[in-house]
């Protein structure tokens, strides 16, 4: 409610941000309520308590502290802004460059009522009138009667309302939450408690029981023109959790939103519809990169065009930062006993407050500096990226630090598995496309006994037609099921999905996919495998990562590698550092380690299953080649590398297709591990030469207990790719 809080930036994010998803209107049950229900002329809900917001932006939590208070819960403004994630949340959004969006635009999301409606132990609900298709009277008639059926039941009403329509504000053009509780039709009054009529309303002592007439809130809830919210809280008489256990579960999800976790924050925020949020450490990391010069000029010719001022937007969003990490800090130290961490952590908040507070000062600085003085803004910018990187390492400091908020492990591909997916070839060759088909009927009659296999497929027809050919090659059907998500093309291990074990579950990590400028289909295909299968599944809080999976192998225990080429190709991870790359993949995968090795020159993709392949936990396969190739060196270099990972390190041989105009790789480590619930096989590609009989006695010595099974890669592998790249094992997690 600053008077400082202006610009197109403020404007965008009130729509977009304030007010709770119009998602829910009255039931028909509750209609046929309403026609039941006797509402009286008027009533008042007395002994509210009334909480005081202060000069601060958290109206939506002091509304939602004096509903608690008035049913005899011990809370207070500080824990329920604690509890709803303030302090640990930031946001960005692409289209807003420079821009950090607070926590208390996200703490007043639906999914954080909901939250502290769980752990207090009361019933949260409610409805938006807002209709297109209607009057504003109707609508106006229609939340009127909700408002007086649920005060009447001494049940208080949180709503959004434009500050100015109130009588007692003057100049305060902002959205605002007052709580109403009371309600007289014979003197055409309405009661609220308003918790910051105080701070700005004119001539106010006092925020509690103000009367104004019904015509002006109804002109200040007809002025948002987009909601007509009646929200409430309903006590249960349920015992609300004790505060130590009440205080660890949103410890936890505090962590996980400066982790960046998307799934810690209300789902509204990370729709895959777009523009993405990006959440936490990771948002920081963002906003970070976006101050540059390229951004400060286009802002500044925004600002001339529109009549708007960056300067105070940003510098305001900054101060907002400041304030929430301070009063977080505050309530850690007042409240240490619940928390053996709480003094440290509280410290590094304080010191993360000030450097939020610098940035405040830093931005208006920025922006007062003429534009024809260059040099001088890009020594600001500098100083401005560097505290964003203090900020980074203050987080990350808080975050190794505190408990483990989940337990996730990324499966090795030698683990047992449950299932094996494909995508059946389609390509604009249809010769080419022919030879491909022909290669996944070897594959799948290779696969088929050791585990279920699910061949993906864009419709129904093509169904009957692969049935078809599996019969007319003697290939068993019945360990075969088919699913229908569109896709580009069959390389389904690199745009598929990264299987982790979360909490003793099986989950789904979706990074981007680096073809999906032109291959869109392929890089929403584990968003569409998740909601098939009923697995959990998070997708865009890794966006801006692009990574795939055939350039990832781990062990199992914790550590994975992955090669250097693909990880800045073309526009892929063009904001990220490899160390940021690693920290990501950490936090998203639950690794302790990322080793990145070097890719061989000549390999279009660069992955790193194009020259190794762990075996087990202990053993590495990695390629060799004749001293005279190009790729030589890198090879024994990372054949040592690997060593030094303490990991048993076996050679195989690498080929190139003499005939081909790009002297193709042949690789046997673009093998596939099936350890399955019938039988344990590889699939071991094959090429038509004599290596290919050393290449079965390799894998056969290191693997005894698996057998080994060749498949003829010749049509396939010009596109890039053998086995390893057509094919994707889902882990067993019991």
């Amino acid at each position: 409610m600053r008077n400082k809080i202006i610009g197109i930036f403020v404007c965008m994010l009130l729509i977009t941000t304030c007010v709770i998803p119009v998602s829910s209107t009255i039931s028909q049950n509750d209609e046929k309520k309403s026609s039941t229900l006797e509402i009286p002329d008027s009533h008042i809900i007395e002994n509210i308590p009334y909480v005081n917001q202060g000069d601060s932006m958290y109206c939506w939590c002091a509304t939602v502290t004096m509903t608690f208070q008035y049913y005899g819960i011990n809370t207070s403004l500080f824990e329920m802004l604690f509890n709803s994630g303030i302090g640990y949340s930031v946001g960005y959004k692409i289209q807003w460059p420079c821009l950090g969006i607070p926590g208390y635009l996200f703490g007043q999301e639906a999914e954080e009522r909901r939250f502290l409606a769980d752990i207090y132990g009361v019933k949260y609900s409610y409805s938006d009138f807002y209709d297109t298709s209607i009057s504003d009277d109707m609508k106006w008639q229609k939340y009127w009667t909700s408002v007086k059926e649920n005060i009447s039941q001494n049940i208080p009403v949180t709503t959004t309302i434009w500050m100015d329509e109130l009588p007692y504000y003057e100049n305060q053009p902002y959205e605002h939450y007052i709580l109403l509780v009371g309600y007289n039709e014979t003197n055409n009054t309405v009661c609220v408690h308003d918790s910051i009529a105080t701070v700005y309303g004119t001539s106010m002592t006092s925020g509690a029981y103000i009367h104004i007439p019904i015509d002006s809130l109804k002109n200040a809830i007809k002025y948002l023109d987009y909601t007509y919210l009646v929200e409430t809280f309903k006590d249960t008489s349920d015992e609300p959790l004790s505060k130590k256990d009440a205080f660890d579960l949103a410890h936890t999800r505090n962590i996980n939103k400066m982790k960046g976790d998307a799934n810690a924050f209300d789902k509204d925020c990370n729709r895959s519809g777009g523009p993405f949020y990006i959440f936490g450490v990771h948002a920081i990391k963002f906003i970070k990169h976006s101050y540059n010069m390229r951004n400060k000029i286009m802002l500044t010719i925004s600002d001339t065009i529109r009549g708007t001022d960056t300067r105070l937007t940003l510098a305001d969003y900054y101060w907002w930062m400041y304030v929430e990490k301070h009063n977080m800090s505050q309530y850690l130290m007042k409240n240490a006993d619940l928390y053996p961490n709480a003094e440290f952590e509280a410290a590094m908040l304080e010191a993360e407050a000030g450097n939020w507070l610098l940035l405040y000062y830093k931005n208006i600085e920025l922006w007062s500096i003429p534009i024809f003085k260059l040099p001088k803004q890009i020594s600001v910018l500098k100083e401005i990226r560097e505290i964003f990187d203090v900020i980074i390492s203050i987080e990350k400091d808080i975050i190794a630090n505190s408990p483990k908020t989940a337990f996730i492990r990324s499966p090795a591909e030698f683990e047992p598995v449950d299932e094996l997916i494909v995508t059946w070839p389609k390509w604009r060759n249809i010769v080419f496309e022919l030879k491909q088909q022909s290669y996944m009927i070897d594959l799948i009659e290779a696969a088929e006994d050791a585990v279920q296999i699910q061949i993906n497929i864009n419709n129904p027809l093509q169904k009957i037609a692969i049935i078809s050919q599996l019969q007319k090659a003697g290939v068993p059907i019945e360990n075969i099921t088919f699913s229908y998500i569109h896709t580009n093309l069959m390389w389904c291990r690199d745009y598929g999905p990264f299987f982790i074990e979360k909490n003793g579950e099986l989950a789904i990590v979706d990074f981007n996919y680096y073809g999906w400028a032109a291959r869109p289909k392929d890089n929403l295909y584990p968003t569409f495998y998740g909601i098939q299968n009923n697995i959990d599944y998070n997708f865009s809080s890794n966006f801006f990562l692009c990574l795939q999976g055939g350039n990832y192998m781990t062990d199992g225990q914790g550590r994975a590698m992955i090669a250097d080429k693909p990880l800045h190709m073309g526009n892929n991870n063009r904001l990220l550092k490899n160390e940021e790359i690693k920290d990501r993949l950490k936090s998203a995968l639950g690794l302790d380690e990322v080793y990145i090795f070097t890719s061989q020159k000549d390999d279009g993709t660069g992955h790193i299953d194009m020259f190794s392949k762990l075996l087990d936990e202990n053993t590495v396969l990695i390629g060799w080649w004749e001293p005279n190739d190009v790729d030589y060196q890198i090879l024994e270099d990372n054949a040592i590398n690997f060593s030094y990972l303490g990991l048993t390190v076996i050679r195989i041989p690498m080929l190139r297709d003499q005939n081909s105009k790009y002297h193709t790789i042949w690789t046997y480590t673009n093998s596939l591990i099936i350890n399955g619930p019938h039988k344990k096989v590889v699939l071991v590609p094959q090429y038509n030469v004599s290596e290919d009989a050393m290449a079965i006695s390799i894998y056969q010595q290191a693997m005894p207990e698996y057998e080994i099974r060749g498949i003829d890669c010749r049509t396939i592998i010009p596109g890039g790719g053998a086995i390893h790249c057509t094919t994707i094992t889902r882990p067993f997690i019991g």
